[in-house]
């Protein structure tokens, strides 16, 4: 019997990972990226007060000059004297060079107090993607779909994966294939699904004008590269990890008609490239599918950077879909922690058990107010995002 968590009152607890352990480092990410934004939005607010600062005083400016010129013009219009003319025109171009000259100075001084605070909000940017990132690399969450690719170059692997959190983020990771033994060089794909044979073409038989079956043991072949999503694969094939280019380029697809296959051999121009595969093969095919979905799978654990992180088809890292990300968490998370608090028998503690396989089992704790202790100078309006937890005491929800 594997290690499995129970609530307080001994009963199943429906997930396997160290959910209690999982919420403080979301609590603490999540705060600390909360409290990036709120810094970054009010160095927005001031670099924009700032710009429309500077265009008034440069339309106060503006009118003021034409006010002065205008008056220098009707005194001129005066009297006819050369001289006055003469100084007239001079004090024209004086003004005129002043005004540009102050109009620049402003927008020099505007220039650079913006630069300081663009350095600052990036310095924010920077903050909110790490503390993201450090959940994501190390918390724990229900995943929909996960998407996969691999490549081989240089005689090891890159992996990288897509994982989709419903109902609407993705998160796009790089896997740490270095740290895999499995993945450290190039792989047969036998080593995936054992010996395997795929009628891959037709081609003349010997002495003879007729066609007939041409069978490969694809099991020899190189996996050099591979695409996996949920209805549609791509894997290619070589004959050598060194080799040139493709040899086989394997493309799956399952539809509501069902499972079908396309084999092609980029590197032959004699004969047409692309082949149906045939019905008796397709099992073969979908196995090599499956099996390289599992092994990818079976990565996922070792997640090295995260690349991306995307909210309905958004970049998450853009102002408010920090704030969505967070409630995507927090409205799973939710329900979970509820749950907890009613079994738990002490009011501001959350409380689980870990059975062992021997039967032994640990209470494990975690405190409410050591909780929301992660959530100290948080500007009551983004308080208000945790309130679903229930981790905060009351008389701060209704400060809030």
């Amino acid at each position: 019997m594997a290690n499995r968590y129970l609530y307080a009152d001994s009963e199943p607890f429906p997930l396997s990972y160290p959910f209690l352990p999982t919420l403080e480092r979301f609590v603490k990410s999540a705060a600390g990226a909360l409290q990036a934004l709120t810094a970054l939005r009010a160095l927005n607010r001031d670099v924009a007060e700032q710009r429309a600062g500077a265009v008034r005083d440069i339309e106060r400016l503006e009118g003021f000059i034409g006010d002065v010129l205008a008056a220098v013009e009707a005194a001129r219009g005066r009297t006819d004297a050369q001289m006055v003319g003469t100084y007239a025109e001079e004090l024209r171009a004086f003004i005129e060079r002043s005004s540009q000259a102050s109009r620049v100075a402003r927008e020099r001084d505007l220039e650079h107090k913006v630069e300081e605070k663009q350095k600052k909000i990036e310095a924010l940017r920077t903050t909110i993607r790490e503390r993201i990132a450090e959940f994501l690399l190390n918390g724990h969450f229900d995943i929909g779909d996960s998407r996969f690719r691999i490549r081989l170059g240089e005689g090891r692997y890159r992996l990288w994966a897509t994982v989709t959190v419903p109902p609407s983020l993705e998160i796009g990771y790089q896997l740490a294939a270095d740290k895999l033994p499995e993945w450290g060089e190039a792989r047969r794909l036998g080593g995936f699904v054992g010996e395997m044979e795929l009628q891959v073409g037709m081609k003349k038989a010997w002495l003879s004008r007729d066609l007939t079956r041409e069978v490969v043991r694809v099991d020899e072949y190189i996996l050099a590269a591979a695409v996996l999503d949920r209805n549609r694969a791509e894997v290619h094939l070589r004959r050598r990890a060194d080799g040139p280019s493709d040899t086989l380029v394997l493309f799956l697809q399952r539809s509501d008609a069902g499972f079908s296959a396309v084999i092609d051999r980029p590197g032959e121009g004699n004969e047409p490239s692309r082949f149906q595969a045939v019905p008796e093969d397709l099992p073969k095919l979908e196995a090599i599918w499956q099996r390289l979905q599992e092994a990818c799978g079976a990565a996922l654990d070792r997640k090295q950077t995260v690349d991306s992180v995307v909210l309905d088809g958004l970049d998450v890292f853009e102002d408010e879909r920090v704030v969505g990300f967070i409630n995507t968490f927090i409205a799973q998370y939710a329900p979970v922690v509820g749950e907890i608090a009613r079994r738990s028998p002490a009011p501001r503690e959350l409380s689980l058990k870990l059975e062992h396989d021997d039967g032994r089992r640990e209470e494990i704790y975690l405190n409410k107010d050591q909780l929301a202790s992660h959530l100290n100078g948080l500007d009551a309006e983004v308080l208000e995002q945790f309130a679903r937890l229930e981790i905060l005491p009351k008389y701060e929800l209704q400060a809030g």
